[in-house]
This record gives structure tokens, sequence and C-alpha cells, in this order.
């Protein structure tokens, strides 16, 4: 029987973003997406993928899905047989708050166009930025959400920012990945990460942006593939 990976999307993003690990992944995993669009803090939002999760999974998170991902990991250590994340952080950052906090303010203002056009600079990797039908991805993407999910999203993560204290609660193997180019999270960070964790792996993705599983689908899927058919 195929243990199954539960995958969370990143802020404003749907299952599309994980859409190329469930199609390559099937062989060695039955994929199940939890998109957390009706919660108003993590710990909501960790309940969610707890009850809905089966009684033991992988679980792989994006950025915003790896600040969840952390949190549940940290609570239900027993359930998560491993752990994946993806482009996310787990120490405070004034620059990053500033982002959030400016984002959060044009989504008020009810002008979401502005939030993408702000936003992908910083998410993305220039070669990503000029990749036409890449940027179509992405906006296709942001169109499910409601401008008022992504306030509730962002407002969350500000309300609970930091995670420092929740990794040395991690216990499973653990596989960060990294986008080289992340302008959100660099590799600093994820080093930080990498040493909280006891049982973890940094693997970095060269040219890369901050969205490695739709910027770099064929890289992010080869890590997942051997983090999770390997032993131990």
């Amino acid at each position: 029987m195929k243990p199954t990976l539960v995958l969370i999307p990143g802020w404003g993003a749907n299952e599309s973003l994980w859409e190329y690990a469930t199609q390559r992944l099937s062989d060695v995993v039955d994929c199940k997406v939890i998109v957390l669009n009706q919660q108003t803090s993590r710990d909501q939002m960790v309940e969610y993928l707890l009850t809905n999760a089966p009684q033991q999974f992988i679980l792989a998170g994006q950025s915003m899905g790896g600040w969840v991902a952390i949190k549940a990991a940290a609570k239900a250590p027993e359930r998560i047989s491993k752990l994946i994340l993806a482009n996310t952080w787990a120490s405070p950052d004034p620059k990053l708050n500033e982002i959030q906090k400016d984002l959060l303010r044009d989504l008020k203002n009810g002008d979401v166009d502005q939030v993408l056009s702000r936003h992908l600079p910083f998410a993305l990797h220039p070669d990503s930025l000029n990749n036409p039908e890449l940027i179509a991805k992405v906006h296709k993407m942001f169109e499910h959400c409601k401008t008022g999910v992504m306030i509730d999203q962002m407002q969350a993560m500000l309300n609970d920012y930091v995670s420092l204290p929740l990794l040395a609660k991690i216990t499973m193997p653990t596989l960060i990945i990294h986008g080289r180019e992340d302008q959100l999270f660099p590799t600093s960070e994820q080093e930080i990460m990498n040493k909280g964790i006891k049982h973890s792996q940094l693997k970095v993705i060269e040219k890369c942006g901050h969205c490695s599983p739709i910027e770099k689908p064929e890289e992010t899927i080869a890590l997942i593939r051997t983090f999770i058919t390997q032993q131990g």
C-alpha cells in the first residue's frame, strides 16, 4: 500500500501549485492536496489539516504551507512520517514583515492586481518573470482566491510569525527545499531551519526563486521523490 503525501499550497495558491507533483509522484505515493482557505489562524489551519489527513502520512508545504507544516509536525509527530518544507521560514525578518504589511494594505484597498504586480518580482526568479506561460499560470492560480481569504491568510501569518521554538519538536526526517535566488527567505534562513531540526537535510535549487514547485518543477519533484523513497 502506497503512503499518502499531503501537500499544502502557499499563500493565495490552490491545487495547481502542486499539479506537477501529483502527476509525477503518483507511482510512489497517493497525493492529497489540502487548500487552507477557510481558516483565520495557524492553529485553525493545523487542526483542519490533521482532521482531513490520514492517520499516517508524509507532509509537504510550500511557503505559508510550510509555516503550517512546521506547527503540524511539532504538534503531531507520531502521525507524520516525513516532512518536506519548501521555500518557507522560521525566524523573524523585519524586511519581510514590511512587505507583508504592504501587501495587506493593498488587499484591504481591494487592488488584487496591484498585489500581484508587486509580489511577483519578490516571488519569482528573473528568468521566471520572462516566462509568459508561467506568469499566466500564476495569475490563473490566484484568480480562484477571494480577496478576503488572502487577507485572512496574510493576517494569520503576521499574527503567528515565528516558528523557531517549534523546530526542536520536529522529530521526523525532514527535507528543506530552497531556491537560491529566493528574495523572501534567503539561504541563511534555510540554514537556521536545517540546524534547528534534528534530522533534516537542505537542498538548494539554482536559478530558482520563491516558488520552486512551479519555477523548477522537475528539480523539485526529483528531490521529493528521492527523499520519500529513501529508507530511514
